[in-house]
């Protein structure tokens, strides 16, 4: 149909018969509204010697879009005008409007406006679409080796649900590590080394200590455990 369709608009414009006055061959008119954005975070930390670098990246696209096409020929009334008269004459089309016999072949001056209004007309299109794409990755060095320096590196890829999901299952097994003796130490470690976060945790750390110690004090009692 879209071959058949392709043909008339190819007969009427090489000229086997005229267009009315004012007609021309089907335009778009589209318009468009895109909303891209993009945030990074990484930074550098040491870990028993050796360097180890993460980053977490967010991308965020929404796209909006509607186009009109005037003129555009509805196949159905087309094939109902071009076919038998009886057919046609007085015979409501299938989208609306009364059928208009319509002749490609009768010369110029032939279509008239009527012919054209029944088999064509203005088509609407909108469409959206919107992504978010959610990366983390961390990468550094485990231990020295004779030929180099053993690395390891780990990233994630994936759309908002599966990072939760990711997050989540990284944030329980986190838990139950440092629950551990040897899990809080490693953590504590590395809290202690951020670059803002390490020097809050030392001052709450020592703020809760000196609260121990004087409560320890006004208590007459001993804090050498502490």
């Amino acid at each position: 149909m879209r071959l058949f369709t392709a043909l008339i608009v190819a007969l009427l414009a090489g000229g086997c018969a005229s267009l009315p006055p004012g007609f021309d061959a089907p335009k778009p008119v589209s318009r468009a509204l895109e909303t891209p954005g993009e945030t990074r975070l990484g930074a550098a930390f040491d870990v028993g010697g050796g360097k180890w670098y993460w980053d977490v990246n967010a991308a965020y696209g929404r796209n909006k879009a509607k186009q009109t096409m005037f003129g555009n020929i509805n196949s159905a009334h087309l094939r109902q005008a071009l076919g038998p008269v009886d057919d046609c004459v007085g015979e409501p089309g299938q989208f609306g409007g009364s059928c208009v016999p319509f002749n490609i072949f009768g010369g110029a001056g032939t279509i008239t406006q009527s012919m054209m209004d029944f088999v064509t007309f203005v088509q609407h299109d909108k469409s959206k679409q919107s992504f978010w794409d959610l990366s983390a990755n961390l990468s550094g060095n485990l231990v020295e080796l004779p030929g180099g320096p053993l690395g390891l590196a780990v990233g994630m890829l994936g759309t908002l649900a599966y990072f939760v999901i990711g997050i989540a299952v990284a944030a329980y097994m986190v838990r139950r590590y440092y629950r551990t003796y040897r899990g809080r130490r490693v953590i504590d470690g590395l809290l202690l080394k951020l670059p803002i976060l390490g020097m809050i945790l030392r001052k709450i750390a020592v703020a809760r200590f000196c609260r121990t110690i004087l409560l320890c004090d006004r208590m007459g009692e001993h804090c050498a455990g502490s």
